[in-house]
This record gives structure tokens, C-alpha cells and sequence, in this order.
């Protein structure tokens, strides 16, 4: 909370990532964004490294609060996968 307490008031909004939904710093973000809907927190959960990798190069060029949660997101999906499942062959048209 002091974290988020101590950033310029002039942001447009401020992305807060945690690793488990509803562990403590994702109520405790949660909790935040409720309290000071004025600040525009947006917590983003189930945050991997792809995810925050990705965000942390867009921020470069994209400024959107919305749009970069939404990128993390969908960018975090496209992470997750099983490595080692079967490959499914196509069947050879004739």
C-alpha cells in the first residue's frame, strides 16, 4: 500500500501484478483499488514472467493502463502450455 501510496498522483493508472488469486498481496491490492477508486489500480493475477516481461517492454510505447492489463493478460494465456503433450498428426488428404 505505501508503494502505491508514493506514486505521482498524475498517472493514469496504476497495474499491480500478484501470483495467486485471492492470496494476501492480491486482497491486499484488491482491498486498494476498492478504497481509492480515484487512483485507477487494475490488478492483474495469476501474473508469469511472460506476462510481465511483455507489459514491462510495451510500457515503452503504449501508455494505456487498460490496453497494457488487457496485453498481459491475453500475453500470460499464450504462456501457459504443456510441453510434452502428444503432437497431433494431420491425416494425409487424398
Amino acid at each position: 500500500q505505501e508503494a502505491i501510496k508514493s506514486l505521482d498522483d498524475s498517472s493514469e493508472g496504476i497495474l499491480v501484478f500478484t501470483d495467486i488469486v485471492q492470496g494476501t498481496p492480491y486482497k491486499t491490492a484488491i482491498g486498494y483499488a476498492e478504497k481509492h477508486p480515484e487512483q485507477k489500480v487494475i490488478v492483474i493475477s495469476g501474473t508469469n514472467l511472460g506476462a510481465l516481461t511483455e507489459t514491462a517492454i510495451a510500457r515503452g510505447y503504449i501508455n494505456d493502463p487498460e490496453v497494457l492489463a488487457n496485453l498481459a493478460v491475453e500475453h500470460g494465456k499464450k504462456q501457459v502450455m504443456r510441453a510434452n503433450a502428444p503432437i497431433e498428426e494431420e491425416e494425409p488428404s487424398e
